[in-house]
């Protein structure tokens, strides 16, 4: 981990607000509905660092934590979905939609099963964006 990168996630962690609804969230404590918005919208912001320089991965790693998280304790699987999608965890993304754990529009589900299909490798399981590039 790059000192920078160290120092930055180390000042967010220092916040209040941010380590109450970390600590609410890595115990399972209920959150408020500003809340989840706030830890997601955060951990859009620290997605958006990652994106700027690479280098920082362990700043992706830390907006996954975060997602996953809440996607598991709330039953919500659209944020978690759409991280997968962005960043070519093609499996996770094919579990969510196959276990049906998305709600809204099933259209849309439809179309993006159709789409993932093309990283199923020989039905056995489907490859990562990453895997899928090296395989061709």
């Amino acid at each position: 981990m790059l000192t920078q990168e160290k120092r930055a996630l180390t000042y967010i962690g220092k916040d209040p607000l941010f380590k109450d609804i970390i600590e609410k969230l890595t115990t399972d404590a209920d959150l408020k509905h500003s809340e989840k918005i706030y830890i997601l919208s955060c951990a859009i912001l620290i997605l958006k660092h990652f994106e700027k320089d690479k280098r920082y991965t362990s700043y992706a790693d830390f907006a996954y934590s975060i997602i996953l998280k809440y996607s598991l304790c709330y039953n919500d699987y659209t944020p978690l979905f759409d991280y997968s999608i962005n960043f070519g965890f093609y499996p996770i993304a094919k579990t969510i939609l196959d276990q049906e754990l998305l709600n809204g529009n099933l259209i849309n589900n439809c179309f993006m099963d159709i789409k993932l299909d093309r990283f199923n490798k020989d039905n056995n399981y489907v490859e990562t964006l990453e895997q899928y590039v090296e395989s061709k």
